[in-house]
């Protein structure tokens, strides 16, 4: 029997996150039923493309179908769509729900009791995925992050499901722990930054703690195993009255153990692992967290294309090319809205564009295809002056300069190089 909760810092639709839902997928019965939420992002005149989106990417990077459970305003949906959207999560196996709004998501929420609807869930076999601003509603506190960061509300927590309860948890869930998209001012904490975090820290419950994770990273807990493990390319900080632990991918704890780890004051050391498991669905390389896994990835191809430019390697720039496409189609459906994908686009449109001017002078060295000849009339300019022929052999060499070939005697013989090619 599956029972997994899963907590995602963000990347619940992008290749990041691929074999997490692979693996949950492939150990709930066939017949599972998989539904996503689409509240936390109801109030989005984009709401059907989010929801299409991240459809197409359950359909074509996991291989399964994913049903919507709609409730996007409880105040205008009619009592048959309320009924249905309870209904849809009483019947699947597999619960999804992500970016958006978790204020907006509790306020509709609060109305179906959907705490008491998840709850239900943990006597059967199920797999519950969220990530975002969904996973922001879980714990017993949730942060109104529009509020304090784009309309400047005092850092206020308020009341969230508080439906981790249910399993022993007393905590804050904190997503896109390690987010930097501020640039020149801090965003980390869920863009609460380090100014407002303690104040935030300071309304919690003396039993609370917090459970920060960073974006394209999750924490699985498993209830029929008892094991918590963390997976992904970032890592998840347990903080706890300012001071935190720091947990890395592939590290594996009983619950008893993580719920031990909540509830101390930690320094910032990595603990030993207590119990050894290999999860299969762990990424143990950290990546740099100032860089999106997409950015990274373009950025490394756009060195790639550079050097088969400048190494005048049609196929290889060809091929990088190709690999840029590739894997901005491999994002396309994530419903993360970042400015990744518009310089990917852009990227994609600069490589083309030198491959453009490229073809209009040629791509292939020219060196090596006149090389022949120029070599033959170099050893007939030598042959003139050692018969002492020097206004024949300073006619030749007139002539290659005249072809922008630049020759240089040396003692030992002479050199040319092309000019302006």
């Amino acid at each position: 029997m599956t029972k997994k909760i899963v907590l995602l810092g963000s990347g619940e639709t992008a290749p990041t996150m691929v074999k997490v839902h692979r693996s949950i997928f492939a150990e709930l019965d066939p017949l599972h039923g998989a539904v996503m939420l689409d509240t936390p992002f109801g109030f989005q005149a984009n709401a059907e493309e989010i929801a299409a989106k991240a459809a197409e990417y359950f359909r074509v990077s996991i291989g399964e179908k994913i049903d919507v459970a709609s409730l996007k305003n409880y105040e205008t949906a009619s009592a048959f769509e309320i009924e249905s959207f309870k209904e849809k999560i009483s019947s699947s196996k597999y619960i999804f729900a992500g970016p958006g709004s978790p204020t907006y998501a509790l306020r509709q929420w609060a109305k179906v009791d959907l705490s008491s609807l998840l709850a239900a869930k943990l006597s059967s076999d199920f797999a519950i995925v969220f990530s975002s601003a969904a996973v922001l509603t879980l714990g017993r506190y949730t942060i109104p992050v529009y509020e304090i960061y784009k309309v400047g509300e005092d850092p206020q927590l308020r009341d969230g499901l508080n439906f981790l309860a249910s399993i022993g948890l007393d905590v804050l869930v904190i997503p896109h722990y390690n987010n930097q998209e501020g640039g020149s001012h801090d965003t980390r904490y869920c863009y609460m930054g380090e100014e407002r975090l303690p104040i935030l820290e300071s309304q919690m419950e003396p039993t609370t703690s917090i459970i920060g994770i960073d974006e394209h990273t999750g924490v699985i807990i498993d209830l029929e195993a008892k094991s918590v493990t963390i997976v992904g390319i970032g890592t998840v900080t347990l903080r706890r009255k300012g001071r935190s632990s720091i947990h890395v991918s592939g590290e594996v704890f009983t619950i008893d153990k993580f719920k031990s780890l909540l509830q101390e004051t930690q320094s910032s050391d990595v603990p030993e692992l207590d119990i050894s498991i290999t999860s299969e669905v762990a990424d143990v390389v950290i990546q740099d967290p100032t860089t999106s896994p997409l950015r990274k990835a373009l950025i490394d191809l756009a060195e790639e294309f550079e050097v088969g430019f400048n190494q005048k390697n049609a196929s290889k720039a060809l091929d990088t090319i190709l690999k840029i496409e590739d894997e901005l189609e491999q994002w396309r459906a994530d419903t993360l809205q970042s400015d990744d994908l518009t310089y990917g686009r852009s990227l994609l449109r600069s490589c083309i564009a030198k491959l453009g001017q490229w073809l209009e002078v040629g791509s292939v060295d020219r060196s090596s295809i006149i090389a022949p000849f120029v070599e033959t009339l170099l050893d007939l300019r030598s042959s003139f002056r050692d018969e002492r022929r020097f206004s024949d052999a300073d006619l030749v060499r007139d002539r290659l300069i005249g072809a922008g070939i630049e020759v240089k005697d040396h003692p030992t013989g002479s050199s040319w190089t092309v000019l302006n090619h």
